[in-house]
């Protein structure tokens, strides 16, 4: 691969994490203004039950207010949800009686109403029952309601239903303002309640607080995406990119060194053909290019391989060349490999390969205490920096 071809793959790499970084960086922006904006907007009523211009009810009724977001509880109490008793139009004066009762608020953004008395119509207040919802209901943030919120309902079927329309406020989502229609007072000593329509406001619907756990989601994916492309491309590169001596870019295992001529296969010819390109001992064997060792003897590929294998497990404390041969034909052909090799697994290889090929091996043959020391040693083996002649 030329360098140009090289650094044009460095520069997609580049631009591909660049952009998902730039994508990460936008949603995390755009979560937090959503956020902000979710901080300052006034929180909504989404349903009241009874519901408005309901009649003729029982009368021990459970009055609800269900909210659009979390909101405070302090500012939900008998001063903020008010239910009243109006009067009847017979007398043409219209007085109210304040109904009590308990409130509570639960964490599914619902408050409650449950009054203490049963809602009887009466003759001198009727049986028009009336809830306000005041503007001091505010959500966690401390926006309150943009307006109150007033609905009424009826309860018995008598003479003193009044027979009329019962909503005091129109809270449709139009913003035309709706008159209400009311009876015509008659003249009277006592003044009249005046009833007011405030003007209507759409309901915004504010984003939910989800969005937060759904931008950190994202940015989280989004992230992860980044370094999957990265690590692929990089390896993409890596695998494609020419190593003269791919030995040479991990680190050197040595360890013990040995004469070359005491691994097996390098008899004297070949040992004497090394000496002459300058590869006296295993550590030089090892650091060597196989191709060029294999091209300036004349051995096989295969075999050079298997010396330069020989040359790494023989490195290992208490293997040596011997034992080096026996694990390099038992299947086990570097010390990675081989620390990270079962104890049991190892010495059936190695006896399998011991009867298979008759090895002679100096001194008594190895038996479990044997195999599990070379794992031992190998996984305390410690590794010299080629470069450095450090241990890493």
């Amino acid at each position: 691969m030329t360098n140009k071809k090289f650094s044009k793959q460095i520069s997609t790499l580049w631009t591909v994490t660049l952009l998902v970084m730039f994508a990460t960086i936008l949603t995390i922006i755009m979560v937090a203004s959503a956020n902000a904006l979710d901080a300052t907007t006034n929180p909504t009523i989404l349903s009241v039950s009874p519901t408005n211009n309901m009649q003729d009810l029982s009368r021990n009724p459970l009055i609800t207010v269900s909210f659009n977001e979390d909101m405070d509880p302090s500012t939900i109490n008998n001063d903020t949800i008010i239910v009243t008793q109006r009067t009847t139009p017979e007398s043409g004066v219209y007085r109210s009686i304040a109904i009590d009762g308990i409130v509570i608020y639960n964490e599914g953004r619902t408050a409650t109403f449950t009054p203490n008395i049963l809602l009887s119509p009466g003759e001198q207040y009727g049986n028009v029952f009336t809830v306000n919802i005041t503007t001091g209901v505010k959500d966690l943030a401390g926006n309150a309601l943009s307006q109150d919120y007033i609905w009424s309902f009826t309860t018995g079927s008598d003479v003193f239903n009044t027979g009329i329309s019962t909503s005091q406020q129109n809270q449709s989502n139009s913003s035309a303002i709706v008159p209400i229609v009311a009876p015509i007072p008659f003249e009277s000593p006592l003044t009249p309640v005046p009833i007011t329509v405030a003007p209507i406001v759409t309901p915004i619907v504010t984003p939910s607080n989800q969005f937060w756990i759904w931008g950190i989601l994202g940015g989280a994916i989004l992230l992860l995406l980044v370094i999957f492309i990265s690590t692929r491309l990089v390896n993409r590169i890596a695998q494609k990119t020419p190593q003269k001596n791919t030995r040479a870019s991990r680190p050197n295992p040595f360890g013990d060194v040995h004469p070359v001529i005491a691994i097996e296969g390098i008899g004297p010819e070949y040992n004497k053909k090394l000496n002459a390109m300058g590869i006296k001992n295993t550590k030089q064997l090892w650091g060597a290019d196989a191709v060029t060792v294999a091209r300036k003897t004349g051995a096989a590929l295969s075999s050079v391989k298997s010396w330069q294998n020989m040359a790494e497990l023989s490195s290992v404390k208490d293997i040596g060349p011997q034992y080096a041969e026996l694990i390099e034909r038992s299947g086990i052909h570097d010390i990675t490999q081989l620390r990270n090799t079962n104890t049991n697994e190892l010495l059936r290889l190695v006896r399998e390969k011991q009867e298979s090929l008759k090895i002679n091996i100096q001194g008594n043959s190895p038996g479990h205490a044997t195999v599990e020391h070379w794992i031992a040693e190998a996984r305390e083996h410690q590794y010299t920096d080629p470069l450095e002649g450090q241990t890493a």
